[in-house]
Protein backbone atom coordinates (compact mmCIF):
# COMPACT_ATOMS: atom_id res chain seq x y z
CA UNK A 1 0.00 0.00 0.00
CA UNK A 2 3.05 2.33 0.75
CA UNK A 3 4.27 2.08 -2.39
CA UNK A 4 1.83 2.47 -4.30
CA UNK A 5 1.04 6.22 -2.04
CA UNK A 6 4.58 6.56 -2.89
CA UNK A 7 4.25 6.05 -6.81
CA UNK A 8 1.07 8.11 -6.92
CA UNK A 9 3.16 11.15 -4.65
CA UNK A 10 6.27 10.65 -7.40
CA UNK A 11 4.26 10.70 -10.12
CA UNK A 12 2.29 13.85 -8.68
CA UNK A 13 5.60 15.57 -7.78
CA UNK A 14 6.80 15.06 -11.49
CA UNK A 15 3.77 16.14 -13.17
CA UNK A 16 4.01 19.95 -11.27
CA UNK A 17 7.38 19.93 -11.87
CA UNK A 18 7.29 19.34 -15.41
CA UNK A 19 4.73 21.86 -15.56
CA UNK A 20 6.93 24.32 -13.45
CA UNK A 21 9.67 23.75 -15.84
CA UNK A 22 7.48 24.11 -19.00
CA UNK A 23 5.92 27.77 -17.60
CA UNK A 24 9.68 28.95 -16.44
CA UNK A 25 11.17 28.15 -19.86
CA UNK A 26 8.36 29.79 -21.55
CA UNK A 27 8.86 32.69 -19.20
CA UNK A 28 12.33 33.26 -19.77
CA UNK A 29 11.94 32.79 -23.94
CA UNK A 30 9.06 35.38 -23.55
CA UNK A 31 10.07 38.20 -21.65
CA UNK A 32 11.75 40.10 -23.98
CA UNK A 33 8.73 42.43 -24.93
CA UNK A 34 6.49 44.36 -23.00
CA UNK A 35 4.39 45.40 -25.36
CA UNK A 36 3.45 42.48 -27.34
CA UNK A 37 0.91 42.32 -30.26
CA UNK A 38 -2.42 39.49 -30.18
CA UNK A 39 -1.32 37.30 -32.93
CA UNK A 40 -3.72 37.09 -35.36
CA UNK A 41 -3.68 33.14 -35.09
CA UNK A 42 -3.90 33.27 -31.45
CA UNK A 43 -4.58 30.11 -29.73
CA UNK A 44 -7.57 30.27 -27.13
CA UNK A 45 -6.99 30.37 -23.22
CA UNK A 46 -8.74 27.11 -22.77
CA UNK A 47 -7.01 25.64 -25.84
CA UNK A 48 -3.92 26.75 -24.49
CA UNK A 49 -4.57 25.11 -21.24
CA UNK A 50 -5.39 21.87 -22.80
CA UNK A 51 -1.96 21.66 -25.09
CA UNK A 52 -0.23 22.39 -21.89
CA UNK A 53 -1.89 19.70 -19.59
CA UNK A 54 -1.17 17.37 -22.73
CA UNK A 55 2.20 18.65 -22.64
CA UNK A 56 2.61 18.15 -18.92
CA UNK A 57 1.19 14.51 -19.65
CA UNK A 58 3.42 13.29 -22.30
CA UNK A 59 6.25 14.72 -20.41
CA UNK A 60 5.62 12.80 -17.42
CA UNK A 61 4.93 9.84 -19.54
CA UNK A 62 8.26 10.24 -20.89
CA UNK A 63 10.30 10.87 -17.67
CA UNK A 64 8.76 7.60 -15.91
CA UNK A 65 8.48 5.26 -18.74
CA UNK A 66 10.35 6.26 -22.02
CA UNK A 67 10.12 3.48 -24.16
CA UNK A 68 6.17 3.30 -24.44
CA UNK A 69 6.58 6.80 -26.18
CA UNK A 70 9.31 5.26 -28.64
CA UNK A 71 7.91 1.98 -29.57
CA UNK A 72 4.80 3.82 -30.67
CA UNK A 73 7.14 6.87 -32.29
CA UNK A 74 5.12 8.94 -30.59
CA UNK A 75 7.15 12.98 -30.71
CA UNK A 76 4.96 15.06 -28.27
CA UNK A 77 5.31 18.55 -30.12
CA UNK A 78 4.07 16.38 -33.36
CA UNK A 79 1.03 14.83 -31.60
CA UNK A 80 0.45 18.33 -29.91
CA UNK A 81 0.47 20.09 -33.43
CA UNK A 82 -1.76 17.86 -34.88
CA UNK A 83 -4.36 17.26 -32.15
CA UNK A 84 -4.82 20.27 -31.78
CA UNK A 85 -4.32 21.34 -35.33
CA UNK A 86 -1.64 23.75 -34.74
CA UNK A 87 1.85 24.57 -35.75
CA UNK A 88 5.15 25.56 -33.45
CA UNK A 89 4.80 28.98 -35.12
CA UNK A 90 1.36 29.91 -33.96
CA UNK A 91 2.00 27.95 -30.44
CA UNK A 92 4.84 29.92 -30.26
CA UNK A 93 3.87 33.19 -31.07
CA UNK A 94 0.49 32.15 -28.26
CA UNK A 95 2.68 31.78 -25.41
CA UNK A 96 4.74 34.27 -26.10
CA UNK A 97 1.78 36.67 -25.93
CA UNK A 98 0.01 35.11 -22.96
CA UNK A 99 3.37 34.91 -21.14
CA UNK A 100 3.65 38.95 -21.39
CA UNK A 101 0.97 39.23 -18.87
CA UNK A 102 2.29 36.81 -15.83
CA UNK A 103 -1.16 37.08 -14.02
CA UNK A 104 -2.92 35.55 -17.03
CA UNK A 105 -0.11 32.82 -17.52
CA UNK A 106 -0.06 31.68 -13.87
CA UNK A 107 -3.63 31.68 -14.27
CA UNK A 108 -3.66 29.11 -16.92
CA UNK A 109 -1.07 27.40 -15.51
CA UNK A 110 -3.54 27.00 -12.02
CA UNK A 111 -5.56 25.70 -14.12
CA UNK A 112 -3.59 22.58 -15.61
CA UNK A 113 -2.31 22.00 -12.30
CA UNK A 114 -6.14 21.89 -10.64
CA UNK A 115 -6.85 19.59 -13.95
CA UNK A 116 -3.80 17.54 -13.02
CA UNK A 117 -4.45 17.45 -9.05
CA UNK A 118 -8.34 16.29 -10.10
CA UNK A 119 -7.37 13.33 -12.19
CA UNK A 120 -4.66 11.84 -10.14
CA UNK A 121 -7.34 12.14 -7.29
CA UNK A 122 -9.94 10.03 -9.85
CA UNK A 123 -6.74 7.29 -10.19
CA UNK A 124 -5.23 7.38 -6.90
CA UNK A 125 -6.69 4.75 -4.00
CA UNK A 126 -8.38 6.43 -0.93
Amino acid sequence: MFEKDNVYYSTENKMKKISSIILLFLLSISCNSNDIKKPENLIEREKMVDIIYDLSILEAAKSQKPIVLEQYQIKSNVYIYKKYAIDSLQFANSVKYYSADLENYHAIYDSVNKRIDRNLKTLSPE
